[in-house]
C-alpha cells in the first residue's frame, strides 16, 4: 500500500530531519572528541621560580639556571619535546628525565650545545618531567640576551610553546 498522505509525507520529513540532525551531532561528537585530545599543561620554572611563555629573566654572567619543564596530556601522548637555547654563551651542565606515568621508549637528541630533543614512540607516555642546567657565558656582557624556547607536541600534532629570554644584567648576583 502507497499512499501519499499528508501525514505519510509529514512523517517521511520528520525522519528524514531526525537522520540529518543525528549525523551533524555524530559529527560534532567526533570533533569534541579530537580537541579533548591535547597538551594539557605545560610548566617550567628557571631556578624554582615559575615562568609563563614571553617572560624575561635576569641573569648574571657565569649563572648556572635549573630548569625544570612539566608536560602532561589529556587523552593522547607526547611526541615530541624539544628544549633549545640559542646561543653560544649558553651552554648545557646537566640534565635527566623523570617518566611520570608508564615505560616511555624514546629516543633522546643532545644534550648538546643547541639543545635537547626527545622523541617519544608512538602511545609511550602522557607525562614527563625533564630537569637540565645550563650556564651564561662569564663573556656575557650587560643587555645580552638569549632564548630558551620550549615546544611540546602530542601525537596528534598539537603543539604548546613556552618561551623565554634570558637577560644579561652584570650587576645580578
Amino acid at each position: 500500500m502507497n499512499e501519499n498522505t499528508y501525514r505519510s509525507k509529514g512523517r517521511a520529513i520528520f525522519l528524514a530531519a531526525i537522520m540529518v540532525l543525528s549525523v551533524i551531532a555524530a559529527g560534532a561528537t567526533f570533533a569534541g572528541a579530537a580537541a579533548a585530545q591535547e597538551i594539557e599543561s605545560v610548566d617550567k620554572t628557571v631556578n624554582g621560580d615559575s615562568v609563563e611563555d614571553g617572560d624575561t629573566v635576569t641573569v648574571a654572567p657565569g649563572e648556572e639556571l635549573d630548569i625544570e619543564v612539566s608536560v602532561s596530556a589529556t587523552d593522547t601522548t607526547i611526541s615530541t619535546i624539544d628544549e633549545a637555547y640559542t646561543a653560544d654563551e649558553v651552554s648545557f651542565v646537566d640534565g635527566s628525565f623523570d617518566t611520570e606515568s608508564g615505560v616511555a621508549d624514546r629516543t633522546v637528541f643532545g644534550p648538546d650545545d643547541d639543545g635537547v630533543s626527545i622523541i617519544y614512540e608512538e602511545g609511550a607516555i602522557d607525562s614527563e618531567t625533564l630537569s637540565y642546567s645550563v650556564s651564561v657565558s662569564e663573556d656575557a656582557t650587560d643587555g645580552d640576551e638569549f632564548a630558551l624556547e620550549g615546544l611540546y607536541v602530542g601525537e596528534e600534532g598539537d603543539e604548546e610553546a613556552l618561551d623565554i629570554t634570558l637577560e644579561v644584567d652584570e650587576d645580578e648576583e
